[in-house]
């Protein structure tokens, strides 16, 4: 992997499920991973739906293999104030990092 290519500082946010006290079940957040990484638009999309206009952005990620954290497809990335879900994880090479496949959240305008 080319460490010149990872200029981009991004955020991986693991959702886990938890249990409250009174035995209701919620979601909540772990703290934020940040990483160096390779950032790759891949393709976007604009349609209407419901009168609005929708767009949908795919894009690809590249980060190092970390012996302390491998990402999965419950993360999400934060990049430049844009929230990604994580769609999949492909390894690269051998042991050299992961390929994170990811789709903006939906974004909406008027």
């Amino acid at each position: 992997m080319n460490a010149g290519m990872m200029n981009r500082r991004i955020q991986i946010i693991r959702k886990i499920q938890a249990t409250r006290r009174d035995g209701v079940q919620g979601n909540t957040e772990q703290l934020p991973v940040t990483v160096w990484a390779r950032y790759i638009p891949l393709r976007g999309s604009d349609r209407t739906l419901g009168g609005e206009i929708t767009a949908q952005v795919d894009t690809e990620f590249h980060i190092r293999r970390r012996t302390d954290f491998t990402p999965t497809a419950f993360d999400y990335v934060v990049y430049n104030g844009i929230e990604y879900d994580i769609t999949e994880v492909r390894e690269i090479g051998l042991n050299e990092g992961w390929k994170l496949l990811a789709t903006a959240r939906q974004a909406v305008a008027s």
